[in-house]
């Protein structure tokens, strides 16, 4: 069995859209060894990266071992988009120019986009291996650098036809933090950054990950073909509490996560561009 894991966007921070602490790499990798690469003994398991995180790449690069890799300063994604009634009450993190936003204006959809971009070119490095090498993988997983597995992730018990997701399915949508199946499957799941890209008036500040992405399946014709693995959060079944399940970020897991001011999303944005180098429009 060959599989592929495609890792993607930032290294992993204590709070939301790039603020807190940075967090320790190798904390996620000690249960990517054991959850995933350990259990799956007699599989060939490739990791294919892009990230954010051009300062980690020597320790990333050194655990994981990818076959393909591209690190680099954050993109500004620059697109010009409405949010709900533009004529409605705004804030630090509702800022209007002549109705829109753009760019860096909302940190919540600069990440929206910078997660998707990420997934898509990590997706593009395994369609290459595969080309070059002239085979498929038989199962894609796109994760994250910052969980935490604490379940088995046994792929001999996965279907291809089926896209695995942690579950709940509920009001707020489709949980994102990792995905499993076919190649073909996955190479339709990280195209959604380009239908993404193409909405310019999201309804509201709630059109996030999760809400789009049963949108975006239904749209390929591959919702009806989610599946589940691992038990719920019991933050999501509405029990205080950490957000726990079968694969917790990090920051979760071993207490780490930050409750930060809203004011270092401000300072995030200037950070974001004092580093970048590139400006994307379309």
């Amino acid at each position: 069995m060959r599989i592929a894991i495609l890792m993607h966007g930032a290294s992993g921070n204590a709070d939301k859209y790039g603020t807190g602490a940075s967090l320790p790499v190798e904390l996620s990798h000690k249960h990517f060894q054991e959850k995933i690469v350990g259990v799956n003994k007699g599989a060939q398991v490739d990791v294919f990266m892009h990230s954010w995180s051009p300062q980690d790449r020597e320790q990333l690069v050194d655990l994981y071992k990818p076959l393909g890799e591209y690190f680099e300063p954050q993109i500004i994604f620059d697109f010009e988009y409405i949010v709900g009634d533009p004529n409605g009450p705004g804030g630090e993190i509702n800022k209007w120019h002549d109705g829109k936003f753009k760019g860096l204006d909302n940190l919540r959809f600069h990440a929206l986009f910078s997660r998707w971009y990420s997934a898509k070119i990590a997706n593009e490095l395994r369609l290459a291996h595969q080309v070059k090498n002239g085979f498929v993988y038989d199962y894609v997983m796109l994760t994250r650098y910052d969980l935490a597995y604490i379940e088995d992730f046994d792929f001999s018990k996965f279907e291809k036809s089926k896209i695995y997701a942690m579950p709940p399915m509920s009001h707020h949508g489709l949980q994102d933090l990792w995905f499993i199946g076919s190649h073909k499957n996955m190479d339709a799941l990280c195209q959604i950054y380009d239908w993404i890209k193409r909405i310019d008036h999201f309804p509201g500040k709630f059109a996030h990950s999760h809400w789009l992405l049963p949108r975006y399946l239904q749209t390929c014709g591959l919702l009806e073909d989610v599946s589940f693995f691992g038990s719920e959060r019991p933050w999501d079944m509405g029990v205080s509490g950490r957000k726990l399940g079968a694969s917790p970020l990090i920051r979760d897991y071993y207490d780490l996560a930050e409750q930060t001011p809203d004011s270092d999303m401000s300072v995030e944005r200037e950070r974001i561009k004092n580093i970048s180098n590139r400006t994307l429009r379309w």
